[in-house]
């Protein structure tokens, strides 16, 4: 399936603009429409008790003050948006008004909602969702807003890390152990490996399970026009996780694909696991699908 409407979530100022730019490197390659999406999280403001004609002016007094910053942070994150897409000469265009003969546009859309759980619903509707935040430096909501998603939405997730994604991916390393997710994760990003230099399907410890190994799936790839090899690294005694990352990164990988979560969630919430540790410690972009 191609991507055509890539969304990305703009919350927190600085940090926004570190996917908006990748998601258009992408668009400008595939063609696609940038919906760059603020929500504005719902007041919940509580009255002190007592005296009731206190506690209105109370709210009334706060609940302004909140607007106000709610304001003043919308326009700092639109004046980013426009500035990135002034930068790349990406039109800024109604979504409906997109055609692909003319090149990358984007859009801004800016609302009131209960956040992260809307991000979900408007990715339902996108074909990839960008966001900022994977690394040793990325913050818990940060984390917790990929997962939201990745649950949530049905759709794939690119993660950038505070390194940023500068161009369009060269080498593509893919992480396959013949397992749902992982299968997902490549039709997902196959718009992307098809434009890609070099794609390297990559498993750790041939899989013992019946289920297509990573020559297999390298093979898929090419009847695709994915200039797709295979290989495979053993961890010995090393946790898989960082058996792979050294290997991605010893071939040069500018983005790693990855199916998530192909173990219980809350399994790799409390003892770890693959997908925790490249949130946490990947300093490469990641594209993630459950």
């Amino acid at each position: 399936m191609a991507i055509k409407t890539i969304l990305v979530p703009m919350q927190t100022e600085g940090a926004a603009t570190d996917a908006l730019e990748p998601a258009i490197i992408l668009a400008e390659k595939l063609n696609a429409h940038v919906a760059a999406q603020h929500i504005r999280q719902r007041p919940t403001l509580a009255a002190p008790s007592g005296y009731e004609p206190l506690a209105v002016a109370y709210i009334r007094e706060n609940s302004d003050e909140f607007v106000k910053e709610q304001n003043r942070h919308s326009e700092a994150l639109k004046a980013e948006f426009l500035a990135a897409c002034n930068e790349h000469s990406v039109r800024v265009i109604l979504p409906e008004e997109h055609a692909e003969n003319k090149a990358a546009s984007a859009s801004w859309r800016d609302e009131e909602g209960n956040l992260p759980y809307d991000f979900a619903l408007s990715a339902r509707v996108a074909d990839l969702t960008v966001l900022q935040g994977s690394g040793k430096d990325a913050s818990l909501s940060e984390t917790g807003l990929a997962e939201e998603l990745l649950f949530q939405s049905a759709r794939p997730v690119l993660i950038i890390p505070n390194e940023g994604m500068r161009r369009f991916p060269d080498t593509v390393v893919v992480g396959w152990d013949g397992g749902l997710e992982a299968a997902r994760a490549i039709n997902a990003a196959l718009p992307i490996l098809q434009l890609a230099r070099k794609v390297i399907v990559l498993t750790v410890d041939k899989s013992r399970l019946a289920a297509p190994d990573a020559e297999s799936a390298a093979a898929f790839l090419r009847m695709h026009n994915v200039n797709a090899t295979f290989d495979e690294v053993s961890r010995v005694k090393e946790k898989a996780e960082n058996v792979f990352y050294e290997a991605a990164r010893d071939r040069d990988a500018d983005l790693l694909v990855l199916g998530a979560y192909s173990h219980n969630r809350w399994r790799e919430t409390i003892l770890g696991g693959f997908t925790r540790h490249m949130l946490r410690h990947s300093d490469l972009p990641v594209l993630l699908a459950h």
